[in-house]
């Protein structure tokens, strides 16, 4: 009996390890942010985007970001190569792993509104400021163009 307990703990213990404390829990959104290969801001939801991004301790992940409600629909971007990039809502989920030494965080997408994500592995390095997780990667987009992605969250500590 106490090896299958020390076993557990142990368990416990190793997965925990890819899961920090810190980012586990809900986030609410402040700027979501694409940048060009010119480094040319992109605010695919506007300027004032709503979403939610929800890491659980057991390691599933769940994101739901929707357009600016202020604002109007964001402009397509300049070359009709970007049309896709256009959207009022955007959603995902699946597990996540992550590595507090190195700063990254792998999502492991099993389902999403935009067909390409599935079943994807999207690795991005994260970092805390203050009280604010940014999350920031690359991206490439399907005419081969790299954009550079920033994502900044703020705990969600008065859930509604």
């Amino acid at each position: 009996m106490k090896r299958i307990a020390l076993f557990a703990v142990l368990t416990c213990i190793c997965l925990a390890e890819d899961r920090p404390t810190q980012l586990v829990g809900s986030w609410k959104v402040v700027k979501y942010v694409d940048f060009s290969d010119k480094d040319e801001p992109y605010f695919p939801f506007g300027m004032d985007p709503v979403g939610l991004f929800i890491y659980t301790s057991d390691g599933h992940v769940s994101v739901q970001v929707v357009c600016d409600q202020k604002g109007p629909v964001p402009a397509l971007l300049p070359s009709g190569a970007f049309d896709q990039v256009k959207m009022t809502y955007l959603g995902y989920f699946g597990t996540y792993t992550a590595d507090p030494a190195k700063g990254t965080l792998v999502y492991h997408l099993r389902g999403a509104s935009v067909p390409s994500y599935i079943n994807l592995d999207n690795s991005t390095v994260f970092r805390f400021e203050g009280d604010h997780l940014v999350i920031s990667g690359e991206s490439v987009r399907g005419d081969g163009h790299k954009w550079r992605v920033e994502r900044v969250l703020v705990k969600d500590t008065h859930p509604q």
